[in-house]
Parts: C-alpha cells; structure tokens; sequence
C-alpha cells in the first residue's frame, strides 16, 4: 500500500463528498450536488493551501564567499595569461611569414597545437589573436 500524502486524502475527501451527496440532499433543504461541490472544492483548496505553505521551516538563506570567489577569478586569470603566452610564438610565425610556404607552415603548426590542446581557454582574445593574424 502507498503511503497518502495530502493530495490523496484530499482526492478521497472529494469523492466522499460527491458520492454522499444523494443523501445529503433530502435531510438539508437547498443542499444540491452543486452545494457539495462547492463545499468539496472549498475544503480541497484549503487542503493544498496549508501544504504548499508549511514548504520551508525557515527561508533558506545563501552566503558569498568572497575570499573563495578571489581565488577562483585569479586563478582563471592565471590561466588566460599562461594560455595566451602559449599561442603568442605561433602568432608571431604566422605575422614574420614572407612567403606562402612559410605562412602555411606556421598555419599549420598553430592549427596543429591547438587541436592537440583540444580547445582554446574561454577569456583568451582569440579575435585580437585572429585580427593580428590577418594584418
């Protein structure tokens, strides 16, 4: 058997209301199935009223911390320098290229290194990087 949560027993309470309703209209004159209905609608919305609102003890509260956010902004920066030093060689075979054998090579190279490394750090500048290139 399922354990009933408040929605079940809220759905068993309506049903009970509606099929009681025959016997409740003789005995309580003006009490039609629309009256149960009613009453039934009225007690399930207070049903799921209550249970929505005793959701939380208390209201969760988060915390910054900013020392270790730093650290991580740091770090990531670290790594953009140490990444854009590592492409600034390639860049600058690709600019010294007079001919197109040698452009070609350092193309190559650069095209080379970077799908070994797999991707490119998000923050480097790759488009000062392409724009130099192009110049």
């Amino acid at each position: 058997p399922r354990p009933l949560c408040a929605s079940n027993s809220a759905h068993m309470l309506a049903a009970t209301l509606l099929l009681s309703a025959p016997a409740l209209t003789p005995s309580v004159p003006g009490a039609g199935r629309r009256a149960v209905l009613a009453g039934a609608s009225s007690i399930l919305a207070s049903k799921l009223a209550t249970s929505a609102a005793v959701a939380y003890d208390e209201i969760p509260v988060a915390t910054a911390d900013f020392a270790e956010a730093e650290k991580k902004r740091k770090a990531r920066e670290d790594l953009i320098k140490k990444e854009t030093a590592l492409l600034q060689p390639y860049v600058k075979a690709i600019e010294k290229a007079q001919s197109a054998e040698e452009f070609e090579k350092a193309a190559d190279s650069f095209a080379l290194y970077i799908i070994g490394q797999g991707k490119i750090t998000d923050g480097v500048k790759v488009k000062e990087l392409a724009s130099r290139i192009r110049a």
